[in-house]
């Protein structure tokens, strides 16, 4: 299969592009490995794949200054039908910004 596009190119290598990846980069936290228990003690649990990612991030951030993360994630309730995001920025009482349902006030 010859590549005529990124997206022909990725699917005929997408294999070996993984494993160079994973090569590079391993991951620092696994599903298998214990989160951190701090975790605990915030306002809200995070789900099962946050508290991941989470967990790599301090782990990251015990020999380095700096992390970035990119992440989008679009599970279910995120969109109406029509497109538009039911959801909107919400501030607690610290201010800190969160997501809540539109029209529900949290």
């Amino acid at each position: 299969m010859e590549a005529t596009d990124i997206y022909s190119y990725l699917r005929a290598h997408a294999n070996e592009l993984g494993s160079r990846i994973l090569e590079s980069f391993p991951p620092l936290q696994s599903t298998t490995d214990e989160v951190p228990a701090e975790l605990s003690t915030l306002l809200r649990t995070p789900l099962p794949a946050q508290a991941i990612a989470i967990g790599g991030l301090a782990k990251h951030l015990r020999a380095a200054r700096a992390a970035r993360i990119v992440a989008e994630c679009q599970g279910r309730n995120e969109r109406e039908p029509s497109g538009r995001r039911n959801w909107e920025p919400l501030r607690d009482e610290r201010g800190m910004l969160f997501r809540g349902r539109k029209g529900s006030g949290a």
